[in-house]
């Protein structure tokens, strides 16, 4: 029955395109192969029959396997047409090739061929053959190819891009071939001097000029599509300092609010819109020469008109930047901020015991983001992206949702690239943990990348941990996990070392401490696997027994003052706990056991310890793995999937305890 109701659960949040409650699915034990009812379509293969295409980049990313060799004999039926020198079949295989890479699985299988059968190579030779018929076909093949990471990478690393800038730079060239060609270099453009000589030029004139127009060039199939993918791209040069004087002498603010006030304009277009003006207005200089009052007039008169839209998300971050009222801590320019950017100074709650970790990331970046939150949680860390919380509305995080839980954090990690540059969601996350002077933990996730514009404003003077190129992942995860425990106390008062039998060392938590204290890990195999699938992981329902060769004397009773007695109040009455001294905790049965869990304020979980069958031997199992490196993060697994202590707290609480035991 349980499974039932995870599999509607998860196949109707998929049938909405609902990112929040597919996580939520999958966090409460759903699979990302499971199937439809009576059927054996899995997850991602309906979410792509439906072309629910947020659903189907979530479920990739946590897992999932499309099957891949379907989409395969597709592409491959047009690479057979790609062949033949027939101008007439190259065209349609060219066209059907653009339609099908608008869609994330067929961007995969269109990138494994670039890798396995030269598809890069082959393309490029049809656009010097047949320049005039087919590059705008080409041009748009690149052009929604690009919207993959991988996929740019592959034609940076082929060294194409050079030959792609120029075809976008020639003016002698058709508008049909230059305009798919800058959609495609924007979408190249993976640092800050490429967007310098993209603006350099005139591409920013050209775009523009473009959304005057109510024609369409055949890359796009209508104006409405037109308008997005142009808007989209401008937003991606607006995020530069440079870009500033060409969007004023083109009147930028102007066109966008005309878009904004239109009937005829779709949503999708007016949220592009919108996101220009949130990076723009980032810019301080750029809110001189705007007539604030009347611009804040009219921006809360549509938002009022659009309420129930996506797009109110973006007004959130641009009526937050001009100063309106908007429910969320005012805007603080960086110029005010520059003292917490260069000190990186973190608030008194990065010691709360209840420490909270939020990660920052692009969308791009979601499969890492949900590696790096699945590590954190498995090394017993409270970990959160956005699609963890429910903090989205219409499958688009809610600004005023993430500033809160940003605020309810003590440390905010966030996931550096290009893509976070030019994201006005991602600039206003940090800009708002530096506001509130959170302690940020910067990694950079694109190789050979410099911070420039606010990347190196905020971050310029914060140490970067490096999570591109091809390390071991796991290392990378440690590195992190150590700044983690770095930032949140004090080394000295981290751990302790006591002495067992055959001299060596063990570390153990202190009574007070909210975090695990060992440097050491175990070898963390699937980056990507979430923590709410961590009852997989266990290896058995019964608790991993110790042999003798493995036992470990104890010599801790220096450690710990003698005592036979506990009194605890529980539901308004005393509670005595008498074990005598002749009766070591190893002793005790399940009853006994319960008892204790009275005593120390963990009744709650009583029934979980006797469903388990957990006496005193079990305890004396789970007490050797509390002082063991290597097991710490497993007994942190056990106590959560099989025991049911799932909050941070009353877990820290259990092994706190647990400790003591020996002292009885």
């Amino acid at each position: 029955m349980a499974e039932q109701r995870l599999r509607k659960q998860l196949f109707d949040a998929i049938r909405n395109n609902d990112p929040y409650n597919i996580q939520k699915a999958l966090n409460n034990g759903a699979k990302v192969d499971m199937t439809l009812m009576h059927s054996d379509k899995k997850t991602v293969d309906y979410a792509i029959e439906l072309g629910k295409e947020d659903a189907v980049i979530l479920l990739i990313a946590n897992g999932a396997k499309p099957d891949m060799n379907k989409y395969q004999q597709m592409l491959n039926y047009f690479l057979d047409k790609l062949a033949v020198n027939r101008l007439k079949d190259i065209r349609e295989a060219l066209m059907a090739i653009a339609n099908y890479v608008k869609q994330e699985v067929f961007r995969i299988v269109f990138y494994q061929s670039c890798m396995q059968n030269n598809l890069l190579d082959k393309v490029f030779k049809i656009l010097t053959l047949y320049t005039d018929s087919c590059g705008a076909d080409v041009f748009s093949v690149l052009a929604y190819a690009s919207n993959s990471r991988d996929i740019c990478a592959f034609i940076l690393s082929s060294g194409y891009f050079d030959q792609i800038f120029r075809y976008a730079a020639n003016t002698d060239n058709s508008k049909e071939i230059r305009i798919p060609a800058i959609i495609t270099t924007v979408h190249l453009s993976i640092d800050e001097e490429t967007d310098i000589k993209l603006i350099n030029n005139e591409i920013i004139e050209i775009l523009i000029l473009l959304l005057t127009e109510s024609h369409t060039v055949p890359f796009f199939t209508s104006v409405s599509e037109q308008n997005e993918i142009i808007l989209i791209a401008l937003c991606d040069l607006s995020v530069n300092e440079i870009a500033l004087k060409h969007f004023e002498e083109a009147g930028i603010v102007n066109h966008l609010l005309t878009i904004l006030q239109s009937e005829q304009d779709s949503i999708k277009v007016k949220e592009a819109a919108a996101k220009i003006l949130w990076n723009y207005l980032f810019h301080d200089s750029a809110k001189l020469q705007l007539q604030r009052t009347a611009l804040i007039n009219i921006l809360q008169q549509v938002e009022q008109k659009l309420a129930d839209y996506v797009i109110s998300n973006c007004f959130e971050g641009v009526l937050w930047l001009l100063g309106a009222p908007v429910d969320i801590e005012p805007y603080i320019p960086l110029t005010i901020l520059s003292e917490n950017v260069h000190s990186n100074v973190m608030d008194s709650q990065c010691h709360n015991s209840r420490l909270q970790i939020w990660i920052s990331y692009h969308q791009n970046d979601l499969a890492i983001a949900i590696g790096i939150r699945s590590y954190l949680k498995f090394a017993g860390f409270r970990a959160f992206i956005d699609i963890d919380r429910n903090i989205t509305g219409h499958n688009k995080s809610s600004l005023k949702s993430i500033t809160k839980c940003i605020q309810e954090s003590s440390i905010v990690v966030t996931c550096l690239s290009h893509k976070y540059k030019q994201s006005p969601y991602c600039h206003s996350q940090a800009h708002f943990a530096i506001q509130k002077k959170k302690k940020i933990i910067p990694i950079l996730l694109q190789a050979n990348y410099h911070l420039h514009g606010w990347l190196g404003d905020l971050f310029g003077s914060i140490p970067v941990l490096d999570f591109s190129g091809d390390d071991v992942i796991d290392n990378k995860m440690k590195s992190l996990k150590q700044e983690v425990i770095q930032s949140s106390g004090s080394r000295d008062q981290m751990s302790k070392t006591y002495p067992i039998g055959n001299s060596i060392t063990i570390k153990r938590w202190d009574s007070d401490n909210s975090l695990s204290l060992d440097s050491s890990d175990s070898t963390f195999t699937n980056s990507t696997t979430d923590v709410s699938e961590r009852s997989t992981l266990a290896p058995t329902p019964s608790l991993p027994t110790v042999t003798t060769s493995d036992e470990i004397r104890l010599n801790l009773a220096s450690k710990f003052s003698k005592s036979t007695s506990t009194t605890t109040r529980i539901d308004d009455r005393s509670v005595r706990i008498s074990i005598s001294n002749g009766r070591n905790y190893v002793d005790w049965n399940i009853e006994n056991v319960c008892f204790w869990l009275n005593s120390i304020g963990l009744g709650l979980y009583r029934e979980m310890f006797k469903n388990q069958q957990i006496c005193g031997s079990s305890l004396e199992q789970l007490l050797r793995m509390s002082f063991d490196s290597v097991q710490t993060e497993y007994l942190h697994k056990l106590l959560e999937t099989k025991l049911g202590i799932i909050k941070f707290g009353d877990a820290l609480k259990f092994i706190t305890e647990l400790q003591k035991l020996p002292s009885r």
